[in-house]
């Protein structure tokens, strides 16, 4: 009996220690959810007038080369719950990376949008651009980035601005993720970005979306970004239509050819792995339309999607796991 009660106190004993080393998945997304950023007052040039937050990397210790991860919130988002819930701070962990919010001012846009489609705001001479550029360079002189890896991800507005930085700064950024996101530099005002939203772009064509594009960049491009991209098919405040100009406007930069149809876009991308398009077999760009998903970046964990609107649940699709397969990290 001596020997039965011994061996209990040592399973006991032994399964605390374990349940202490390897939190369950609920301990580790409340853990996620309570982290706390740090605010950089002075991070360079900032004409856009935006905030920095920044979780350090895990181990400051390591200095070991690591990704740079950019994550620009939507419309009436806060950028830490945003951050945690779309699984963007537990992937920024287990990259050891440090992970960048741009935070858009109350004072500068009331529903703290991103001023995608104004022509003061992005391009080479456009104030958040800049300011969001600075926020690069500030972390690229703190960490040991490796300049190799940087990739930036948005949803919604945060997604188009997204797309204006991966155009505006080819050279910068290796890969963008972009959800529900709207075609770059293709309207310039609220009431055009409004109708972009609600009906994307009827019988616009390629050139069109390329030219638009490319009045961003620097004048010579040796690469363009890679982009994958994600909207749900049940989003009502920014039409799926505009995944589709999204892939056919980085479709055209990477002079990649395609015969993209609009109305059978459902039919072709509403799969696990969307569509993709490639050059000597390496993915450029991708394309996924997700079913159910309405207006929101897609998770599979139930706890997270119930701490942001804009996040949601969906079963088997987890974004921060496609991020890590397609920066391949």
């Amino acid at each position: 009996m001596k020997l039965v009660r011994s061996w209990l106190r040592t399973a006991r004993h032994t399964a605390e220690l374990l349940q202490k080393a390897v939190p369950s998945p609920l301990i580790q997304q409340a853990a996620w959810l309570e982290k706390k950023p740090v605010r950089i007052d002075h991070f360079g040039p900032d004409p856009g007038r935006l905030n920095m937050l920044v979780y350090p990397p895990s181990s400051r210790q390591d200095k070991t080369p690591c990704p740079l991860l950019i994550l620009l919130h939507g419309c009436g988002q806060n950028a830490e719950a945003f951050a945690a819930a779309s699984g963007w701070i537990a992937l920024a962990e287990r990259l050891n990376a440090p992970l960048i919010l741009p935070v858009q001012s109350r004072a500068n846009h009331p529903a703290g949008c991103f001023h995608w489609f104004r022509p003061e705001d992005i391009g080479s001479n456009g104030r958040e651009a800049i300011s969001i550029l600075s926020m690069i360079h500030h972390a690229c002189t703190t960490y040991p980035v490796d300049p190799r890896r940087i990739y930036i991800a948005g949803l919604s507005a945060g997604a188009a601005m997204a797309a204006s930085m991966l155009a505006t700064y080819p050279d910068v950024f290796a890969r963008g993720m972009l959800f529900a996101g709207l075609p770059t530099n293709v309207v310039n005002t609220p009431a055009g970005a409004l109708a972009l939203m609600k009906k994307g772009l009827p019988s616009c064509t390629h050139e069109y979306l390329e030219v638009c594009a490319r009045a961003l960049a620097p004048s010579s491009v040796t690469r363009w970004p890679r982009v994958s991209i994600w909207h749900g098919l049940a989003d009502r405040a920014v039409s799926p239509l505009n995944a589709g100009l999204l892939a056919r406007q980085f479709l055209s930069l990477h002079r990649l050819s395609h015969d993209m149809q609009a109305e059978m876009l459902p039919q072709q991308a509403a799969r696990p792995e969307g569509i993709s398009w490639q050059r000597d077999g390496e993915t450029l760009v991708s394309l996924h339309l997700v079913p159910g998903l309405g207006h929101a970046l897609p998770v599979d964990q139930p706890l997270l999607a119930a701490s942001d609107p804009y996040v949601q649940s969906v079963t088997g699709v987890h974004a921060a796991d496609h991020a890590a397969a397609f920066w391949n990290v």
